[in-house]
């Protein structure tokens, strides 16, 4: 789902936003993660330097994380992708779709308090353990398929697979979690 179409599913009221803004990637790109996305939008807000600007972008934010809830299959996991034209869903389950729901769903706990949030994060951590693991031979497995059937055809271990975001889910993660620990 692109922006236009997540913001045109959840109604953004107009506030100083009467043209369409483009977030330059300036190096960063998002690579699908929901919190990097929800960050290069928090910080293209914070560049102008204007509080409204940054208000203002809160219900986008909060959009992205709704449009992601309604992937969620009651497992925990999150499915892969939905094509709002051709209401095609691939529900296969890969391994970077999870990592990212732990993070992603983290985040708008932290930024909301909101409980839901933390269990949803929680869910997908559950979901990787439980499905996408492979205790025996060690790394995660590419996806669980819509059948449930583990995907044991594509590559193991890749050049953004470990090394990213695998990776980066649990060095987010000991940081935020560390964090919060020290605040309390």
């Amino acid at each position: 789902m692109n922006l236009i179409d997540l913001i045109s599913k959840h109604p953004v009221p107009v506030t100083r936003f009467q043209r369409p803004y483009v977030i330059a990637e300036a190096g960063v790109n998002h690579e699908g993660s929901m919190d990097i996305a929800r960050r290069l939008i928090d910080e293209a807000a914070l560049v102008l330097g204007e509080p409204q600007v940054t208000t203002d972008v809160v219900p986008v934010v909060e959009a992205l994380a709704a449009a992601a809830v309604e992937g969620l299959r009651p497992d925990g996991s999150l499915i892969y992708e939905y094509d709002p034209q051709t209401e095609r869903i691939d529900a296969d389950r890969h391994w970077w779709v999870q990592a990212e729901a732990v993070v992603g769903f983290f985040n708008m706990y932290e930024r909301t308090g909101d409980e839901a949030f933390l269990r949803r994060s929680h869910d997908a951590w559950q979901y990787i353990r439980t499905h996408l693991l492979d205790g025996g031979n060690g790394e995660w497995f590419w996806s669980v398929r819509a059948d449930g059937s583990v995907n044991r055809d594509d590559d193991k271990a890749g050049f953004w697979k470990c090394p990213y975001h695998n990776s980066r889910m649990c060095m987010e993660l000991i940081r935020r979690i560390e964090r919060l620990l020290t605040k309390n």
